[in-house]
């Protein structure tokens, strides 16, 4: 699993049938200084993640798994929506004091 943030969300009015009422967000790699890092990529929200939340996102063969039928074409989903990120020893992310 990665640990990510939500930049963004997208919007696909075609796409392959296994996708049909799935939300794409818009994510990039957790940094712990700047909050994000990288090139942005699409995952499916299994969730109901929004934009600003820090994420645990499963990718490749386990991605498609996490949400349906193995056959569907997914390469990434967010399967959690993180309290809190350690690394360390040192908290390097929380929601709750994020929020204030």
């Amino acid at each position: 699993m990665r640990i990510c943030r939500v930049i963004g969300k997208a919007q696909a009015t075609v796409k392959h049938r296994s996708l049909e009422g799935s939300r794409l967000l818009v994510l990039r790699d957790f940094d712990a200084k700047t909050g994000s890092s990288g090139a942005p990529f699409l995952a499916v929200d299994a969730v109901g993640a929004g934009e600003g939340e820090t994420v645990a996102v499963c990718t490749g063969g386990a991605a498609a798994r996490a949400v349906g039928p193995s056959d569907a074409p997914l390469d990434a989903v967010v399967v959690a929506i993180l309290d809190s990120v350690i690394i360390e020893g040192k908290a390097s992310y929380s929601r709750e004091e994020e929020r204030k």
